[in-house]
This record gives C-alpha cells, sequence and structure tokens, in this order.
C-alpha cells in the first residue's frame, strides 16, 4: 500500500484558508443582497455555513493543541472569523440589521479576511 502523509501544517493551512474563504463570502454577499434576501437564502442557510466554519475552526484548534508548532494563530483566526460568521448568520435569521452590520465590521477587521 502506497499512502502519502501529508504535513498536518499544510491541513491547517488549508482548513483555515477555506475558513477565510467562506468568511470572504460572507462578506460578499452581505454587500451585494438585502438582509431579506439574505435570510430566505436557504441551501444551506447562512446559519449551516457558519456552524460548518465553526467546527472546522474546532477541529483546527484541536490540531494546534497536539503540539503543530506555530500553527495556534491561525487556529485562533479562524475561531474567530467563525464566531464572527455566526453572529452574521443570527442577524441575518433575525433581519437585525443593526447586530449584522456590527457582525459584519467585526469580520472586516480581521488581519486575514
Amino acid at each position: 500500500m502506497n499512502s502519502v502523509l501529508r504535513d498536518p501544517r499544510e491541513e491547517v493551512s488549508e482548513l483555515h484558508h477555506e475558513i477565510v474563504r467562506v468568511g470572504n463570502m460572507f462578506l460578499k454577499q452581505v454587500e451585494k443582497y438585502s438582509i431579506l434576501e439574505l435570510k430566505e437564502h436557504d441551501d444551506p442557510t447562512y446559519e449551516d455555513v457558519a456552524k460548518a466554519a465553526r467546527l472546522m475552526s474546532q477541529l483546527l484548534e484541536e490540531i494546534a493543541s497536539i503540539g503543530v508548532y506555530g500553527e495556534e494563530r491561525l487556529a485562533s483566526n479562524a475561531a474567530q472569523a467563525a464566531l464572527f460568521m455566526e453572529r452574521m448568520a443570527i442577524a441575518i435569521s433575525k433581519c437585525n440589521q443593526e447586530a449584522l452590520d456590527v457582525a459584519v465590521s467585526e469580520l472586516k477587521g480581521m488581519a486575514l479576511i
């Protein structure tokens, strides 16, 4: 059997990149659509996508905690981005424009988004 083991740092980087990509998608969608149009999107919902981002960020935190040196920053950044995406999703589901604006500002303020 010929299996190739990947460097865990590559895996962490790819997961982090995916969370950043999703965060950027959230930001682009908010600029393009009204909150009512965003709420109507339901396959998947923004809450579903945000939950998936949170799960990926938790996986990153687990990987970083087992000693992949230097990846703690990426894990922390991913967790913060996932939290802001969850706040955006909740605001969308409640049609709360003010809360959405705050969450968008927080996500935009991140260094890697």
